[in-house]
């Protein structure tokens, strides 16, 4: 069995302990440690404490995300939406005061504690008015303990729209901003443009660097292209550049999906596989991790796998789609996720509506979503399980590109951490990383 042992400076005498078997941290008291007989000691305790507990944490009381959408316009047209371009495949529009006020009363009637609450379009800041109105709403609830906690409110922008009415209800309400934007401008403008045409990039960085003065800007999206690797531009070199730029920490890379008929197949030059990602420097984990502990600055895959090598506890469901999140569409709507909204699913996982709500019809579609994504005897028995995850949607879609997934997260991520550490990257730091951020 393969460990890597450092001593904690945050704690007295203490020590952090990897397994690379577990894919685990565990701490221990340096005197329980005797250096002769460290292997045998770690065996026992990591067969005794180190295998994965996994429960079932669906509690209908309590929810992690629900998404709001506030506006299927869009004043963009990025060739690679799955949206189809903001709209859903439904009629422009925005949502009404009405449906609002019976989305608020759905979810705080049916929740105790809601810990984010997200806007999402479209194009959200074109229905600003609806997100301070939805907001008032909750405080309100909130105010009168009808819900136990204040939801963390967040909001998914294209960062093209911005002015003295957005900014005033993004302080009012302490709403964290994530704008998207694809990496760097030649390739940024060639997909992510306005509806005639024009490149969107420097609206954007003019706009963000408004939101950073405010506090406001917290996070990038980026949509990680075939393009980039062609020309050598790693993950870890965008995260540099806007960290730099902006001081942002938290990055969120996605990858283009071309299964929607309204995407160009010439699109799919552009998909990206795990193995063309290893293919260049900087999108190794070493790097990334290195880049983390020195500035704080991570993805949210990379932080979501080391923050869970820290948990003796697994979910036993894939992906929060449904069990754990909610998406509500401007019509009042109710799906497990906001990707559920498009015309592959939103017929048949359709959950119900706020206006009309059926607790029949709601529990019938969430069991089906639960079965769907509870996870197999095989996952179950599987060490590899603190790597693994996958999106419920996409396997619904593409479940070869999945089963890629799987074998990528099960052969690269466990292992690539242990040769990380091995290999000079600090244990110690990586845990006082994590606790620090």
């Amino acid at each position: 069995m393969k460990y890597i042992v450092e001593n904690s400076e945050l704690y007295d005498d203490m020590l952090y302990v990897y397994s690379e078997q577990y894919a685990r941290i565990m701490m221990f008291p340096s005197k329980f440690i005797n250096n002769d007989d460290i292997d045998s000691m770690l065996d026992e305790k990591f067969k005794e404490y180190g295998s994965k507990i996994l429960e079932d944490n669906y509690c209908k009381k309590n929810i992690s995300l629900i998404s709001i959408i506030v506006s299927n316009l869009c004043n963009m047209k990025c060739s690679y939406c799955y949206e189809n371009f903001g709209t859903f495949g439904k009629k422009e529009n925005t949502i009404s005061h009405a449906t609002a006020n019976k989305i608020v009363d759905f979810i705080t009637s049916n929740y105790e504690s809601i810990e984010t609450i997200c806007f999402f379009g479209g194009e959200p800041f074109l229905a600003i008015n609806a997100i301070e109105y939805i907001c008032d709403l909750i405080e309100a609830k909130y105010k009168k303990n009808i819900i136990k906690t204040r939801p963390l409110y967040k909001v998914i922008t294209n960062g093209t729209i911005l002015n003295e009415s957005i900014l005033k209800v993004l302080k009012k309400y302490e709403i964290k901003t994530c704008v998207s934007l694809d990496g760097f401008k030649e390739i940024h403008d060639k997909y992510r443009v306005y509806k005639n045409g024009e490149g969107t990039y420097d609206d954007i960085c003019k706009n963000m660097e408004i939101l950073n003065k405010n506090n406001l800007l917290t996070s990038i999206q980026t949509t990680y292209y075939k393009s980039y690797i062609e020309n050598n531009i790693s993950m870890l070199d965008i995260k540099k550049y806007y960290y730099n730029k902006f001081g942002i920490k938290m990055f969120i890379f996605n990858d283009i999906y071309t299964n929607y008929e309204y995407i160009d197949d010439n699109l799919k030059k552009e998909e990206v596989s795990y193995n063309d990602k290893k293919s260049i420097v900087g999108n190794d984990m070493a790097s990334n991790i290195k880049f983390f502990i020195e500035s704080g600055a991570i993805d949210f895959e990379l932080y979501n796998f080391l923050v869970r090598t820290m948990k003796n506890k697994e979910s036993r469901y894939m992906c929060n789609a449904g069990y754990n999140e909610l998406a509500i569409n401007l019509d009042g709507n109710i799906y497990p996720c906001r990707v559920f909204l498009t015309e592959n699913f939103r017929e048949e996982y359709l959950m119900g509506n706020v206006s009309d709500y059926d607790k029949n019809q709601y529990e019938k579609v969430l069991n089906k979503i639960l079965k769907k994504n509870y996870r197999s005897d095989k996952c179950c028995d599987c060490k590899d399980i603190v790597s693994c995850g996958r999106c419920l949607a996409l396997y619904l879609t593409d479940n070869k590109k999945c089963n890629e997934e799987c074998v990528f997260l099960d052969k690269s991520y466990k292992n690539d951490f242990y040769l990380a550490l091995k290999n000079g990257i600090s244990l110690r730091g990586v845990v006082e990383s994590i606790i620090g951020n």
